[in-house]
């Protein structure tokens, strides 16, 4: 699943493409089929498209922006965020702004 990452008011922002969900394996322990029918593989497929990934994307949100406000990031304006998947990790990468009143407040106190 591709997930494009955006960051606007000061949260992350999670949006995922529309991709085909494969169930691989479920088994249902209070069923003697050792199959699903077709119908219950569209139930379980249509469940995590409309509640499991939305609600993954929304705890990472949350997780995410948590984490940034952490380092501080909710200091600052920050302009085109970008998240590269690298080896095992990811990197989020951004630019950013230093607002005016922590600037006068900084020269404030280094010139004193």
């Amino acid at each position: 699943m591709d997930i494009t990452v955006s960051y606007a008011d000061k949260k992350v922002f999670l949006q995922s493409n529309r991709s085909e969900i494969y169930v691989l394996q479920a088994e249902f322990s209070s069923q003697n089929q050792p199959h699903l029918d077709q119908a219950q593989l569209d139930f379980i497929r249509e469940a995590v498209e409309k509640i499991g990934i939305p609600k993954v994307l929304s705890v990472f949100e949350t997780e995410v922006t948590r984490l940034l406000d952490e380092q501080g990031t909710y200091l600052f304006d920050i302009f085109s965020p970008e998240v590269l998947p690298q080896e095992g990790f990811t990197v989020i990468q951004m630019d950013f702004g230093f607002p005016h009143q922590l600037l006068v407040e900084f020269l404030r106190r280094t010139l004193q």
